[in-house]
């Protein structure tokens, strides 16, 4: 593969593709590279977003919503891959929906 220069103007993008630098080898080699890819970044993601939940903030439920978003050519609709459903409260073992 191409490497490619980091570029400061965009952070995102940046943390991405060093996050994803360790499974390209494997992305490459599945059936469906590109399917594999977005499965692999929502698996990236989640885990970040995981690190920083906070439920410490009161008596109220924090819910948590995830998956991937699926666009469509014109004049099809976008969908959207439900992956992960949860409520989460201090007290509380967080519940899979």
């Amino acid at each position: 593969g191409v490497t490619m220069e980091a570029d400061a103007a965009d952070t995102q993008q940046c943390w991405l593709r060093e996050k994803l630098a360790p499974e390209m080898a494997s992305i490459q080699k599945a059936p469906e590279p590109v399917v594999e890819l977005y499965f692999r970044l929502y698996k990236i993601i989640e885990k970040e977003i995981f690190k920083i939940v906070n439920t410490g903030y009161g008596p109220g439920k924090l819910v948590l919503l995830g998956g991937i978003t699926i666009n469509m050519p014109h004049p099809m609709p976008a969908y959207f891959l439900p992956l992960h459903f949860s409520i989460r409260s201090e007290h509380d073992a967080p519940k899979d929906l």
